[in-house]
């Protein structure tokens, strides 16, 4: 989930209009995700479990500033099925949707087994991409089998509850811990591969994932960053810690 959070700011920052369908969390824990990405403070600090420094207070200032510039970053959450989504897309013209996650999707009919459900979802979803031509990040659970491995990365074949899901997507991109053997309780080191690409190559990268703003940042393979132009190293400072009936998140 944080990692599309930060996709969808990255779509939202190249003025394309994203649809952020969200199926399991609150709007306020939405809310709480996307500050601590964009401002940088810790999601204690955000919760009031701890003290804020004035730093933090004046990051927080700015990114609600930013976030009243914010056009087209939308977020839906509820229940929904892949009619209701294509229904939305059609209405409010999106460029980009990301649905967390797939299979909390429900179905338009009844199937006998979780699998022919999971996969009639994936076709919807598959056939609304086409029908738009608009880029559609479904996330998807895998298999706990995954975590049985050593080295924690999944293949193809981990996708949990049916083919369908892999047959369907032009690209598939997997997210994983990877193990430090110093440290079992360090998960920070996230191996990112493209282990599907219909129309182009594969690859991987590594990144650091700093658990309390929500936040990825791409690292070499020991593990420190790479050199960033001043672009490049440009932060989402997103929004400011409100009461829920005051957030200036755009849901739908």
């Amino acid at each position: 989930s944080a990692f599309a959070n930060q996709i969808a700011l990255h779509f939202e920052q190249c003025k394309k209009k994203v649809g952020f369908f969200n199926l399991e969390m609150q709007k306020n824990a939405v809310y709480e995700r996307f500050l601590a990405s964009g401002s940088r403070v810790s999601l204690s600090g955000i919760r009031g479990r701890r003290s804020v420094s004035v730093w933090e207070e004046e990051s927080l200032s700015i990114a609600n500033q930013k976030m009243r510039n914010v056009k087209n970053l939308i977020f839906y959450t509820g229940t929904f099925t892949a009619s209701k989504v294509r229904r939305i897309v059609e209405r409010d013209k999106l460029d980009v949707v990301i649905i967390d996650y797939l299979q909390l999707l429900k179905s338009d009919g009844h199937y006998n087994n979780r699998a022919s459900e999971v996969g009639e979802i994936s076709h919807a979803i598959k056939a609304i991409a086409m029908d738009f031509n608009i880029p559609i990040f479904p996330l998807v659970q895998l298999n706990r089998a995954v975590e049985m491995r050593d080295d924690k990365e999944p293949t193809l074949s981990d996708i949990r509850e049916s083919g369908d899901i892999e047959q369907d997507a032009s690209q598939v991109i997997f997210l994983w811990t990877i193990p430090n053997p110093a440290d079992k309780d360090d998960t920070s080191s996230k191996g990112c591969r493209v282990a599907k690409n219909r129309n182009g190559q594969l690859g991987s990268v590594r990144f650091k994932f700093h658990g309390e703003v929500m936040k990825f940042e791409v690292v070499t393979k020991d593990g420190t960053p790479p050199a960033k132009s001043p672009k490049e190293s440009k932060s989402y400072a997103f929004v400011e810690p409100l009461p829920e009936d005051q957030m200036e998140l755009p849901f739908a």
